[in-house]
């Protein structure tokens, strides 16, 4: 068995980069990653793509280079007259470098790249996972679809509860604990899983939490923040936008009712309680719209935009 795992491989479509790749595959038995580098060729980049593809590649590299070619390696050259073989410039052979030190990067980032494990309670989207061949692991205890559309009714506050017991919650931490014990993960990446903020606190595992801008603190204490349309009660109709818009920033208040049994769940396994919005950003907060899009310009360095 070969330790070669993964090679970058610089593809241009040709027949000569086309079969060292299949013979990457054949003698090391390795993924192969391809790069194409457009320094000019134009019309020759999307065939490459369309080639590595048919060939079965999954991971494809293709970058347009044309500007830093230029500065760097072609002016330069020009200026120092470079002659190939004392007969004509240097063409293709001056791109090599470039390529080169590009392959290196990608080679870096692929061999830091991790190994992705899913975990689920339950849903109706767990196929979007096991379809792509990603390892899933049912967690317990399973959510029932009566579960899940009394979770829907909380979020889009048609009923005022919290989403868990003290006692479901104690139930998968102690789960979550056995895998994080069991596959030592360098962190763990979720959405909106309500039970991990705990675990992880309590095991010492890295948390990145993934949210739009709109759901997290630095939007709700900002000038951006309107009244939610999902608490567009007929009561409240009668108040003029305007106030409504000022109590916007006061409903992160609530957070301290909702956070009373995750907190007191923590206590259980010996972890310090959150506070503040902290529950909801873990160690990292990824951010799932550009930067542009949030209209907020001071986020705090644990902040990401993907």
């Amino acid at each position: 068995m070969s330790d070669v795992k993964k090679v970058v491989l610089a593809y241009s479509g040709g027949l000569d980069t086309s079969v060292i790749l299949k013979w990457l595959e054949d003698t090391y038995g390795c993924e192969v990653v391809t790069f194409t580098a457009d320094v000019g060729q134009g019309e020759e980049i999307e065939p490459a793509r369309e080639k590595a593809q048919a060939m079965g590649v999954k991971e494809i590299y293709i970058e347009d280079l044309t500007e830093e070619f230029a500065r760097d390696y072609v002016f330069p050259m020009f200026r120092a007259n470079t002659i190939y073989e004392g007969e004509y410039l240097l063409g293709t052979s001056i791109a090599r470098p470039l390529i080169a030190k590009r392959l290196v990067e990608i080679a870096r980032a692929c061999r830091d790249s991790f190994r992705g494990i899913f975990t689920s309670y339950g849903g109706d989207f767990e196929w979007l996972i096991t379809d792509e061949g990603f390892p899933i692991i049912p967690m317990h205890p399973r959510l029932t679809p009566q579960k899940i559309e009394r979770l829907y009714k909380i979020m889009r506050w048609e009923m005022v509860s919290h989403p868990f017991a003290v006692d479901h919650l104690t139930d998968r931490v102690k789960g979550e604990l056995h895998w994080l014990r069991a596959l030592k993960p360098v962190a763990v990446v979720t959405g909106l899983c309500l039970s991990w903020p705990i675990s992880c606190r309590v095991a010492g595992v890295p948390l990145v939490w993934v949210a739009q801008t709109t759901s997290l603190a630095p939007y709700w204490h900002s000038h951006l923040a309107t009244w939610p349309d999902f608490l567009d009660f007929r009561p409240l109709r009668r108040i003029p936008d305007s106030i409504l818009n000022f109590l916007a920033s006061y409903l992160m208040h609530f957070n301290r009712l909702i956070m009373v049994r995750f907190n007191a769940t923590a206590r259980l396994f010996g972890a310090l309680p959150f506070k503040g919005a902290e529950f909801w950003e873990g160690n990292h907060t990824l951010l799932a719209e550009p930067r542009e899009f949030s209209g907020l310009n001071n986020f705090p360095p644990h902040y990401h935009f993907l």
